[in-house]
């Protein structure tokens, strides 16, 4: 028989026991990542960037780079709200009882 490819395959078994490692250190770290549940409360939109991105009301940032999520306080309207800030003093810990716009 005439092969276009001729390859030979050769099992080895360091090689096969490092893929086995490698394997499973990847499907530990994935599964890790999918049940790891995020810290605190996070937005409705979690998840969603394009509506995440459309309800950040401040987008400057502290000098580390970060930008807070929290409560802002009551509006006029008597409802609380949330949004971001450059400072973490300015916001407050989200009411988990409260109704939020």
């Amino acid at each position: 028989m005439d092969y276009a490819f001729d390859y030979e395959f050769f099992m080895l078994y360091p090689r096969i026991f490092i893929y086995t490692i490698i394997a499973t250190a990847i499907a530990v770290y994935i599964t890790f990542v999918a049940f790891r549940r995020p810290l605190g409360p996070q937005p409705a939109t979690y998840g969603h960037f394009q509506t995440l991105v459309d309800l950040i009301d401040d987008w400057s940032v502290d000098e580390k780079g970060l930008f807070w999520w929290g409560d802002k306080g009551v509006g006029f309207d008597g409802i609380r709200h949330v949004g971001t800030s450059s400072s973490r003093q300015d916001i407050g810990k989200i009411q988990m009882d409260a109704v939020y716009a």
